[in-house]
């Protein structure tokens, strides 16, 4: 029995691990070229609202570093704002289990008292 590397298992029919790894690959770095040239015209674009002359190189990288810092803290926002969520949900799902698990076991306790007091009677109207 040969040994079957894991880029060679077919996870749909006859299309291999490799091929769908490939495309998914290419099509990041598609994607990114395409962000990084959006960026590039953004930036060109500001510095010539900003400037009626023809942008130098050196204007349009420090645009594009402005436009890159901006983004990234925003992003930075996004990710404070993320985390901060999931330890609220995280809190409010523990504290809210702790209160339904509190809730059902005081239902049981007190259904179990009243049942006892309720044949209690039942067996005190009998009995007489």
């Amino acid at each position: 029995m040969d040994a079957v590397s894991i880029l060679e298992t077919e996870v749909l029919a006859g299309v291999p691990l490799w091929l769908i790894g490939l495309t998914v690959s290419v099509s990041l770095v598609i994607i990114l070229l395409i962000v990084m040239i959006a960026w590039v015209l953004h930036a060109e674009n500001e510095v010539k609202r900003k400037v009626h002359h023809k942008p130098s190189s050196h204007e349009i990288a420090i645009e594009l570093q402005k436009e890159l810092l901006r983004s990234m803290e925003s992003t930075s926002k996004q990710n404070w704002l993320m985390i901060w969520l999931t330890i609220i949900f995280i809190t409010v799902s523990v504290l809210g289990g702790a209160v339904v698990t509190n809730f059902l076991q005081n239902i049981g306790d007190f259904s179990a008292t009243w049942i006892a007091q309720f044949i209690e009677y039942i067996n005190s109207i009998f009995t007489q």
